[in-house]
């Protein structure tokens, strides 16, 4: 359990990455360099950036504070599903993905929010991938839980901006969708999956892991 003394030091931290975390924007071939000097794509699970999904079509950003690069993400517009359809005609599983990832997180939502295919893609952010470096932020002496506080307050204040409603993430396992779930106050995706959304993803993939790590946030 926090102490009172970690809970105020947390609090000055935040406070102080609130004035000075950055997010700026890079290239995809920045990106994948960032990523293969830190071990970025073993830790995500991938051997490279083929196997993120929405990696050619994401907008890459560093998180930087004090000139040193906390971590990478990325993050796709649902809004330009259909023209990674059309850009990536070569590429069956960008294709497949992108309408099969929109309606995983639309149908619940939809039952909700009474939402239709087109209000969902032109009001929803999808995070691509979200990679911290342990090692920067150890040598800056900054808080863990701190700066990915402070990175979903940015987030969030991203997308108001961009006048969107939902951001919706996957955790890569267990521990990271808890993340999402207590720095971000992210929801579980399964908790409002009624028994016809099971059935509709269960008929794309045996496996469960998108359905369990799910998250999304409404803004």
């Amino acid at each position: 359990m926090i102490t009172l003394i970690e809970y105020i030091l947390e609090s000055i931290l935040s406070n102080e990455l609130s004035k000075e975390l950055k997010m700026e924007k890079i290239d995809p071939d920045i990106a994948e360099k960032i990523l293969s000097e830190n071990d970025g794509f073993k830790k995500l699970g991938s051997k490279d950036s083929k196997e993120i999904i929405y990696w050619p079509v994401s907008q890459h950003y560093k998180i930087m504070f004090k000139n040193k690069c906390l971590g990478i993400f990325a993050l796709f517009d649902f809004a330009d599903i259909d023209i990674a359809w059309n850009a990536y005609k070569g590429d069956r599983y960008l294709q497949f993905s992108s309408d099969f990832t929109a309606g995983i997180f639309r149908r619940p939502l939809a039952r909700i929010e009474r939402l239709d295919r087109e209000t969902f893609i032109k009001k929803a952010i999808y995070v691509t991938y979200l990679e911290t470096f342990p090692n920067a932020i150890k040598e800056l002496d900054i808080s863990p839980i701190a700066t990915i506080k402070v990175f979903f307050e940015r987030l969030i204040e991203f997308c108001k901006k961009e006048q969107k409603t939902y951001i919706c993430a996957h955790g890569k396992d267990q521990r990271v969708t808890s993340l999402y779930c207590k720095c971000g106050n992210f929801k579980l995706l399964k908790k409002i999956f009624n028994d016809d959304d099971i059935k509709f993803y269960d008929k794309f993939s045996n496996e469960r892991t998108g359905l369990d790590n799910g998250v999304y946030y409404i803004i």
